[in-house]
């Protein structure tokens, strides 16, 4: 763009048409060729040429194409809205949830048409004017109006928490009493919290809820199974009970959801008991056994078994794997088999995308320059793997 002469132009649409012809061996997209051009015009000297600053922009182009460190450690928890291309250079799919907490839509479109910005602007300004009543709520508001204007692509995905299957277990939740979250661990469900939940919440006379992590139980089965999903599970479980804060239980996978919610939330979190798991990765069954057992689990098929013939066909077939020799453990893994939403039976958790995420469980996230800075408890044995 420094290189072209405008001398010999007089007129912008003359000087447009030849700059065009030069920029084609670079640029094809016809819509990014229109606004690079739309920076040719009369300059403030009455010459024509490239109404923006070259030089500058040139010289200050590493900063530009960089996020500033300073911001790293700042947080915005206000309604966000992110819209862009699924085949977008410019929005990292693989990092974008976990470094927001909104709800995230990811486009996946053609190459972009010419009128392509105003095809946002109905669900952007809607988005501003109905964020007064409805607050954070907005998100799944503008979902609506989003799909209606983006009838040009061919699919559109949304990334962001699900509606976890919960129960609860005592008095009406209300703020005077601040609740108990229990979060359980990696192919567990609420079902194994559900006697220690009861006598929770005798003891201290709290609501206490224990809720199905996404890909277990009767929650949802996702894609994703990131510690800030799950974490953002909790979050929309929270907000759909009318629970500003509540004190959080996390066994496991469920332990390091709750840190993570602490940690990017901790408005929410008034206290925190982190069971048999840390933020430190380390090496134990977590990281060995499990997997191994995700593996066969993939392998029984349950075609045209009733409950109890295929609880006895996994459980045989675990048995002679040598996995699981402790009645207990077999129990809390058979617990898994049963009645799914398409009426067959077989593992109500989602055996493939835990397999597939086993290395993201087994890691806690980066998180640095995030702090908690309420009560914690760590529990654990002495002889545990994971402490």
């Amino acid at each position: 763009m420094k290189a072209f002469d405008f001398r010999k132009h007089n007129k912008t649409s003359k000087a447009k048409i030849k700059v065009k012809k030069q920029l084609k061996k670079f640029i094809a997209n016809d819509f990014t060729m229109k606004e690079i051009l739309s920076n040719i015009d009369v300059k403030s000297d009455g010459t024509i040429g490239w109404i923006c600053n070259l030089d500058i922009l040139i010289k200050h182009f590493k900063y530009i194409a960089s996020f500033p460190s300073s911001m790293l450690d700042k947080k915005y928890k206000g309604p966000a809205m992110f819209i862009g291309g699924q085949v977008s250079d410019f929005i990292p799919r693989s990092s974008l949830t976990s470094r927001t907490r909104a709800t995230t839509f990811t486009l996946k479109t053609p190459s972009p048409s010419s009128n392509l910005p105003s095809r946002f602007l109905r669900p952007t300004t809607e988005s501003i004017v109905l964020l007064e009543s409805h607050g954070m709520d907005i998100l799944l508001v503008s979902k609506q109006s989003l799909l209606k204007c983006m009838c040009q692509f061919t699919r559109i995905t949304r990334r962001s928490a699900v509606d976890l299957a919960h129960k609860v277990h005592g008095p009406p939740v209300t703020d005077a009493n601040t609740p108990i979250i229990v979060l359980h661990g990696v192919l567990g469900s609420k079902k194994n919290w559900q006697s220690m939940s009861k006598m929770l919440s005798s003891a201290t006379k709290k609501t206490v809820v224990t809720a199905d992590a996404r890909n277990h139980g009767e929650s949802p089965h996702d894609d994703s199974h990131s510690y800030q999903d799950l974490a953002s599970d909790v979050s929309l479980l929270m907000s759909k009970l009318t629970i500003s804060k509540a004190h959080v239980i996390g066994h496991s996978m469920g332990g390091r959801t709750a840190m993570v919610l602490a940690l990017t939330e901790s408005a929410k979190v008034a206290s925190m008991v982190v069971v048999d798991i840390s933020p430190i990765s380390t090496v134990g069954l977590l990281n060995d056994f499990f997997p191994r057992l995700l593996e066969l689990m993939k392998t029984i098929d349950f075609t045209g078994l009733d409950l109890g013939k295929g609880r006895t066909l996994a459980k045989a077939k675990i048995m002679a794997s040598g996995l699981i020799q402790h009645e207990a453990l077999m129990h809390f893994i058979i617990m898994n088999i049963g009645k799914r939403r398409d009426d067959t039976i077989g593992w109500m958790c989602n055996v493939d995308v835990l397999r597939s995420h086993f290395d993201m469980i087994a890691k806690f996230p980066d998180m640095s320059g995030q702090t908690y800075d309420g009560p914690v408890m760590f529990i654990g044995g002495d002889q545990s793997n994971y402490i």
